[in-house]
């Protein structure tokens, strides 16, 4: 390999990992209601999920899912998630009991890439 292509080739490489490196960047968790592992004196009306970015929406496709369950797995939101900007937001159906509470999310963000996690919350 010759020295100018060798430099070529480590230009393009100093290039593509320093010039806008939030590019590659995923949808992450800047903000929940209720916040990881709270334990509430209350029934949330709702929760929400704030992202470090806007996203994805499509016109009636429903790619972005936020739910909350029991400690049985049934379902205690509202379907479906409501997208706007940066949040994600579900309702909860009637007044949550006494117990923990997972929320699970799917979204995409708009980069294309999907994001998922979980975390829990309680009730008391």
């Amino acid at each position: 390999m010759s020295a100018s292509t060798f430099l070529l080739l480590a230009l393009i490489l100093f290039i593509s990992h320093t010039a806008a490196p939030g590019a590659f960047a995923h949808a992450e968790i800047a903000r929940t209601n209720p916040v990881k592992s709270a334990i509430l004196t209350q029934s949330p009306k709702s929760v929400w999920i704030e992202f470090g970015e806007t996203l994805l929406t499509l016109d009636k496709e429903k790619i972005n899912a936020l739910k909350v369950t029991d400690s049985r797995g049934k379902r205690v939101d509202k379907s479906p998630t409501i997208v706007s900007g940066v949040r994600a937001t579900t309702k909860i159906v009637g007044t949550l009991k006494k117990g923990t509470y997972l929320v699970t999310y799917r979204v995409v963000s708009e980069d294309g890439h999907p994001v998922k996690g979980s975390y829990s919350f309680s009730v008391k």
